[in-house]
């Protein structure tokens, strides 16, 4: 914990680490060295990465820490993808490829997450995705949109790891990049559009359900929506029915000419009603999210006068942590009746 530790003191308490592992005449365990040689590559220190190494006399044994996990289920690997660390990547698939087990990049660790979830997960994660993409495809695992997919035992996927604190340039550049081997146009769009609506086993989605996400993604995911739903004639029953809904909750409070766009695809009432009835994470439909929101007046009467029916439930529905209605938040919050 010490060696894994922030603070003034980090580069003290390596030091003396090396100090004490230096002298003793054998190492019994590799545990005594594996939390300094994951430090290493958290930090991008490929001397102490060397130094770790050199503590062990045969090469089975190098191999054994080169390869081992952490409590976590982690590998070198996917310390490196996760912290986002180029030379430390290269170390362990080139300099050192003698001891690295190539079979690593495609392992999981104990969430299930694997070496692509952590590779979304920094800054500027596109440079770190497309090695481990390229490692994939170069192993002919699987697709790259398929990659996209690939669910931790939450069901999160790897977008659900990006921690939305870049320009968009990521998110960009995956739709740019990872989705190419779908060639129909509306195909690729709807599955553009379910890797920002991919919804974990808990029921949640980051995109409706928090604001951890950059204008960069907002401003492309909104002109997604707007031209898959142009595409399409109609809601398919199937596919599109809770695609349809949660684009209306996460564009409860802003482009109103792309909700119009939506619900003019609806097919009839029963596929109105349906959709209305659609809950977030937090247990709340379309119609409570837009009275919850900042929404503009002319947004909240839409609905009201043109497409929630008189007699739907949403109309009535409580909400289990604010105790009130969609009624009482547009006398409350909008000073409506």
């Amino acid at each position: 914990d010490l060696v894994y530790s922030w603070g003034g003191g980090r580069h003290t308490i390596v030091t003396r680490c090396q100090r004490i592992l230096s002298s003793y005449k054998q190492i019994k365990d590799i545990a005594q060295i594996t939390p300094l040689f994951f430090s290493a590559i958290k930090d991008n220190k490929l001397g102490l990465l060397n130094f770790c190494l050199s503590l062990l006399k045969t090469q089975n044994e190098q191999r054994k820490l080169m390869n081992s996990c952490n409590e976590l289920g982690l590998n070198a690997f996917m310390i490196a993808m996760k912290y986002g660390q180029r030379k430390p990547l290269h170390y362990l698939m080139e300099t050192r490829r003698d001891l690295f087990d190539r079979n690593a990049i495609f392992v999981k660790d104990k969430k299930g997450a694997t070496a692509v979830h952590y590779a979304c997960r920094v800054d500027a994660s596109y440079l770190i995705l497309d090695i481990v993409l390229d490692l994939y495809r170069e192993a002919q695992r699987m697709d790259y949109s398929k990659l996209m997919f690939l669910t931790d035992n939450d069901g999160k996927i790897p977008y659900d790891y990006y921690s939305g604190r870049s320009d968009g340039r990521t998110v960009k550049w995956i739709l740019a990049n990872c989705f190419g081997d779908i060639k129909d146009e509306k195909e690729r769009l709807y599955q553009q559009l379910m890797l920002f609506f991919n919804v974990d086993k808990k029921g949640k989605n980051k995109m409706i359900d928090t604001s951890n996400c950059d204008s960069g993604s907002n401003a492309t995911l909104n002109g997604l929506i707007c031209s898959y739903f142009k595409l399409i004639d109609v809601v398919d029953e199937k596919k599109d029915l809770r695609l349809a809904a949660y684009c209306l909750l996460y564009l409860n409070k802003y482009s109103w000419s792309t909700i119009k766009l939506i619900l003019k695809k609806v097919r009839d009432e029963t596929q109105l009603a349906q959709i209305l009835s659609v809950e977030n994470g937090y247990k709340r439909n379309i119609l409570y999210c837009v009275c919850y929101s900042n929404a503009h007046r002319h947004i909240i009467e839409y609905y009201l006068n043109e497409i929630v029916p008189d007699n739907h439930p949403c109309l009535l529905y409580q909400d289990d942590y604010n105790r009130d209605t969609a009624l009482m938040r547009l006398i409350r919050k909008h000073g409506m009746l």
